[in-house]
């Protein structure tokens, strides 16, 4: 027996289900998702491997999901395009942990600007791919220094040293994201030193936060990128996951 559905049911059935104030929002989300799969995995095919994609600020409530879709890759090789100004510190940890752990091999893709933690989370992986005017940033933390906020083991330190908490707690905030870098960075291959000098260059510069660092830049820094090339359908799969959420 064949069956058939008329699209008006569907459409009156997601009627009852989806508010009618957040209908269209919730169908063009949907559109955009199945054109984003779609792609993905079309690319997935060419390149034999599973295609990511996440443009968005790094937040532990995005993250996570994309943390599982990582270790549901298994064993196949990975290529996580990555658009964000960057965000929650701990969030792009996560995502270098995950990339970092991930047996087969990895890639970053950056078709336009992954910044900050989006760049710490970069650092997982085997190699990141540049566009041109592609650009990632520094992975120092910006702390917040609101004094209502107490926090015993800095508060008790600079006590002991005679420094001040703020200093204190940047001095040790630079020192554990240099150590998860240094580990993320021997994961995927490299020699000791040459994950620590990778992570204090990236933790510790005197550049501005926000400076852009371009592909040339990059590599004198001593990461290991490599240019995107011309195809534009990176920049459409960061649009597809844009309009998407």
């Amino acid at each position: 027996m064949h069956l058939t559905a008329d699209p008006l049911l569907i459409l009156a059935a997601l009627a009852f289900l989806v508010p009618w104030a957040g209908l269209a929002t919730a169908l063009r989300r949907s559109y955009y998702a199945a054109r984003s799969w779609e792609l993905r995995t079309r690319l997935g095919r060419r390149l034999d491997a599973k295609v990511l994609v996440y443009a968005a600020a790094m937040e532990r409530r995005d993250t996570w999901p994309l943390v599982r879709e990582i270790a549901k890759a298994g064993t196949r090789d990975l290529v996580l395009v990555l658009d964000t100004r960057g965000g929650d510190i701990s969030a792009g940890l996560q995502v270098m942990r995950a990339l970092a752990a991930h047996p087969g091999r990895t890639t970053v893709v950056v078709p336009d600007e992954c910044w900050s933690a989006g760049t710490l989370a970069a650092l997982g992986a085997d190699r990141i791919e540049l566009a041109h005017a592609a650009n990632l940033g520094f992975c120092d933390s910006i702390l917040n220094n609101d004094p209502a906020n107490l926090f015993a083991g800095p508060v008790a330190t600079a006590a002991v040293l005679g420094e001040s908490v703020e200093r204190v707690r940047s001095r040790h905030s630079l020192r554990d994201l240099a150590e998860e870098i240094t580990r993320a960075r021997m994961a995927r291959g490299d020699k000791r030193v040459q994950a620590q000098q990778l992570a204090r260059v990236m933790t510790h510069s005197d550049s501005d936060h926000f400076q852009p660092v371009f592909i040339e830049r990059a590599r004198d820094l001593g990461l290991r990128v490599m240019p995107l090339g011309d195809d534009k359908v990176w920049s459409e799969l960061v649009h597809l996951d844009g309009w998407a959420r």
